[in-house]
């Protein structure tokens, strides 16, 4: 709200001086040209800088998910990882039937040591063992063994009898919390 009130001045402001210098200011004199040119400039950098946070804001927003209150609000014996759209890990599903079948992949959306959700359209069964592989973003990899715990809709929770190394876990939280943190704020020039 505020950013938005900022931009607005800001926008009003460079229009009303623009108009002023072209229609008050006839002949102005070189000092007058040269301060009216660095508001001026100053003036579309603060408009380029409220856009970029504004644009941030809307992303981190329309991600729909807040990291901080995760991790602060996770109440589970072990610990869970949300991934937001974009930085999903995914589920290659190991056939046993057939000796160098290509996996079938899937979605992780959340992922802990010892269970992990992901999303499918169907053919998964509560009790049904599963021999999988999960890729990371950063390459890293772990091959994981588990039971199907849970079925609802097109999401799968799984608890590992083989987990996933927590060393990832650690790697991925920092990652997450890295690659979504805000940006620091500058502090303001002199």
């Amino acid at each position: 709200m505020l950013r938005r009130a900022a931009l607005v001045v800001l926008v009003v402001g460079i229009g009303f001086a623009a108009w002023f210098k072209a229609t008050q200011l006839q002949d102005p004199s070189p000092t007058a040209t040269r301060y009216f040119a660095a508001l001026f400039f100053l003036g579309v950098a603060g408009i380029a800088l409220l856009l970029t946070g504004m644009a941030r804001e809307r992303t981190r927003k329309h991600q729909g998910f807040d990291l901080e209150r995760h991790l602060a609000g996770n109440r589970r014996e072990t610990f869970r990882i949300p991934y937001p759209e974009g930085e999903r890990p995914r589920l290659g599903l190991l056939p046993r039937e057939q000796a160098g079948a290509e996996p079938r992949w899937f979605e992780v959306l959340d992922a802990s040591e010892e269970g992990l959700r992901f999303r499918s359209e169907g053919g998964f069964d509560l009790g049904q063992a599963v021999e999988a592989r999960v890729e990371f973003p950063t390459g890293r990899w772990a091959r994981v063994k588990g039971e199907v715990v849970r079925v609802n809709g097109d999401e799968v929770g799984l608890r590992l009898t083989r987990p996933i190394p927590a060393g990832i876990i650690v790697e991925e939280t920092r990652r997450l919390r890295d690659h979504l943190r805000p940006p620091a704020p500058r502090p303001p020039e002199p």
